[in-house]
């Protein structure tokens, strides 16, 4: 009998799960790198244009979702449009930009926490190894544990981002006098420089393929996905609303929020600096959390329907995949240590795992548009098209890597599929 996952994620679960997943590691850095990138207002467009374009691919990932509830996420949709070799390759190459996006993601996060505690340098990996093993146990442990951090984590966001409102009203006063300058057509906005910010604060609106992947264990009610999804974006378009008036307005006031710790310089000195610090790294637990929940659950899904290792496709008595959950900690710890001794830079790692992820957005939107015939859905894969088309436009040779990966899935499940056919024939 094929094994199932159990229905335990409730509405505020499912929510915080979504925020959680999309707000993480980049919160404070992200607005700053962005900022030095392309200047205050051009980093100031490009989150509103990230935002716009995030609308549409969440669409989808909804649309998805709702159509189909099932652990292999957008490797089964990609299998009931196309056919299961399609899957196959959808299959793997998730799964290898899962195992190298949540290891170079919480090295972000532990660089953070790494400088805001002022330790030294070399323990970046020590904390990236404990995040990623407390979040594993967590998720060994079952769905209450990994509930409750997530619905802290929401709390903490929100208190997070109250906090630096509060404390720079100056800041996001002219930030808002800023987006007036740009609505009004008084600031030039160069194209390029749209671009890259725009791709780079992409980062921080990864996630929402990533509650396809727990959607199995959802509970049935009516309108649950929609409302998990559609409760999700609008906090996180508020709270990074929210931290782009900020950061633009800091910015263009002259303040210094670039490098690592970004926008935690402008509570430097306030009596509220520790309870921020502590809110920052229980933002950083709950979207490690968040990833290695998602991605055990793919890895499961994959075994279970052959694109990886069967025992990966096992539950343990409670429900809990727990030789995927294992499995995916060695990866993610080998992959930490090659970051962390630069065998893999950083910035590759992050640059090859944008990409990835912006190719699969592309497989999901043809995915789409073969499942969802409507004249609303045709709209929606327009404008998720057209968001991809200009994202990928700046990335070079490195889209060979996704491309090789998927090859790849297919061939293997193709070949798999011939060598099984003289048995079928026989029987």
């Amino acid at each position: 009998m094929t094994e199932r996952l159990q229905k335990n994620v409730t509405l505020p679960h499912g929510v915080g799960l979504a925020v959680s997943t999309i707000i993480g590691s980049g919160l404070l850095g992200l607005p700053g790198l962005a900022i030095g990138q392309a200047g205050a207002y051009t980093a100031l467009t490009g989150w509103a244009l990230t935002l716009l374009l995030s609308v549409p691919l969440m669409l989808i990932f909804m649309r998805l979702t709702r159509l189909v509830q099932d652990a292999g996420g957008l490797a089964r949709y990609a299998a009931l449009a196309f056919g299961p070799a399609f899957g196959s390759a959808a299959s793997l190459l998730i799964a290898a930009t899962f195992a190298l996006c949540i290891p170079a993601g919480t090295t972000m996060g532990a660089a953070y926490l790494q400088e805001i505690f002022h330790l030294p340098a070399w323990t970046v990996l020590p904390i990236v190894l404990g995040l990623l093993g407390i979040s594993t146990l967590v998720n060994i442990a079952g769905a209450k544990p990994s509930r409750v951090v997530n619905t802290v984590a929401v709390l903490a966001l929100v208190l997070l981002i109250l906090a630096f409102v509060a404390l720079n009203l100056p800041s996001v006063a002219r930030g808002a006098a800023a987006v007036a300058e740009v609505a009004q057509g008084a600031v030039p906005i160069p194209l390029t420089g749209l671009w890259s910010a725009s791709a780079l604060l992409f980062w921080a609106f990864l996630g929402w393929e990533n509650l396809s992947f727990g959607s199995e264990e959802y509970q049935d009610q009516p309108g649950f996905v929609s409302r998990v999804f559609l409760l999700g974006f609008v906090v996180v378009g508020v709270l990074y609303a929210a931290l782009a008036l900020v950061s633009t307005g800091a910015a263009l006031s002259g303040k210094a929020i670039g490098g690592v710790t970004g926008l935690l310089r402008l509570v430097d000195g306030q009596p509220l600096r520790p309870v921020i610090v502590a809110l920052i790294a229980v933002v950083v637990v709950a979207n490690v959390n968040a990833w290695v929940f998602a991605a055990s659950r793919l890895y499961f899904a994959a075994g279970r329907n052959g694109d990886l290792p069967a025992f990966l496709g096992r539950l343990d008595r409670r429900g809990i995949p727990v030789a995927s959950l294992l499995l995916l900690f060695v990866l993610y710890a080998a992959l930490a240590a090659a970051i962390a001794f630069e065998a893999l830079p950083l910035v590759t790692a992050l640059t090859v795992a944008n990409q990835n992820f912006i190719l699969l957005y592309a497989g999901a939107i043809a995915t789409f548009v073969a499942v969802d015939k409507s004249a609303s859905g045709r709209v929606i894969a327009a404008a998720s098209a057209a968001s991809c088309v200009f994202l990928l436009s700046g990335f070079g040779a490195w889209l060979a890597v996704p491309v090789l990966i998927g090859a790849i899935g297919y061939l293997k499940h193709r070949l798999a599929h011939r060598a099984a056919a003289p048995e079928r024939a026989a029987s």
